[in-house]
C-alpha cells in the first residue's frame, strides 16, 4: 500500500467509464459510449501488461444506453453469468445481460415500472441482494426506488411497495449509494435498505425491507 504500481491496463476508446464491477477476475466496465458495456478478462494478464486485455464481441452486442450502476452474479445453480444495469433510459431503465460467454454477451431483459417519468427518469443505482435486485432511479416524477424478485434473471417481478398502480416508493430526492444487509433486532432477524440520499434534511434513510410486500 505504501508503493503502490499498476499492474495492468486496458483502453477503452471511445467513450469514459461510468460504471464498475468485478466477479472472479473478469473485470465488468460501463462507458457512455457504444457498445456501452466492456469486458475485461484479467486472468492471464501478466504484470506490466498494456496491451487490450478488453474482449472483442464476436456478436455485435451493444446495450444501447449508459449504465450508471453494475452488479455482476454468478447464479450457480444455472451455470449463469448475469449483469444486472440501471441504464440513462427514459423506459426501461432496468437492464438484464447475460454475461456467460464474455465474447457473446445478450440483454435478456429489460424494463421497469412505467410510472417512472419527469425530467431525470434514469436508472441510477443497483444493489443485489440474496436473490432481491434494489434499484433507484434518478429524483423525477413517480416512485425512485425499486425492489426486484430477481430468482429467475429471465421474469424479474417488481414487488408492490405501495398500494398504487406504481410498483415503487416515491423518495422525493435521488439515492446517491444503497447498502443491504441483514440484522438481528429485538432476537429476530431484519432486513434494512440504507440509503444515502441528496435531500437536505434526509441524507440518510433507513427502510426496513424485511417483507418486500410492507416496506416499512
Amino acid at each position: 500500500w505504501k508503493n503502490p504500481a499498476k499492474y495492468a491496463s486496458a483502453t477503452i476508446s471511445p467513450g469514459n467509464p461510468t460504471s464498475l464491477d468485478e466477479l472472479n477476475k473478469v473485470v465488468y466496465i460501463g462507458s457512455d459510449k457504444p457498445p456501452f458495456i466492456h469486458i475485461a478478462s484479467t486472468t492471464y494478464a501478466t504484470k506490466n501488461q498494456d496491451s487490450n486485455i478488453l474482449e472483442t464481441y464476436t456478436n455485435n452486442f451493444d446495450l444501447k444506453n449508459t449504465p450508471n450502476s453494475i452488479d455482476a452474479v454468478r447464479y450457480f445453480s444455472l451455470n449463469k453469468i448475469y449483469l444486472f444495469s440501471a441504464i440513462s433510459s427514459t423506459t426501461k431503465q432496468l437492464a438484464i445481460i447475460d454475461v456467460t460467454e464474455p465474447k457473446k454477451p445478450s440483454v435478456i431483459y429489460k424494463g421497469l415500472s412505467q410510472c417512472v417519468s419527469g425530467s431525470y427518469p434514469q436508472g441510477w443505482l443497483t444493489y443485489f441482494y440474496k436473490n432481491t435486485l434494489y434499484l433507484t432511479t434518478r429524483y423525477t416524477a413517480g416512485p425512485e426506488f425499486h425492489i426486484f424478485d430477481v430468482t429467475d434473471p429471465l421474469n424479474p417481478i417488481e414487488y408492490p411497495l405501495t398500494s398504487s398502480n406504481c410498483r415503487g416508493l416515491e423518495l422525493g430526492d435521488s439515492v446517491n449509494d444503497i447498502v443491504v444487509l441483514d440484522q438481528i433486532v429485538d432476537g429476530a432477524m431484519k432486513r434494512f435498505a440504507y440509503l444515502a440520499t441528496d435531500e437536505i434534511d434526509k441524507e440518510l434513510r433507513v427502510f426496513d425491507v424485511t417483507n418486500p410486500l410492507s416496506v416499512k
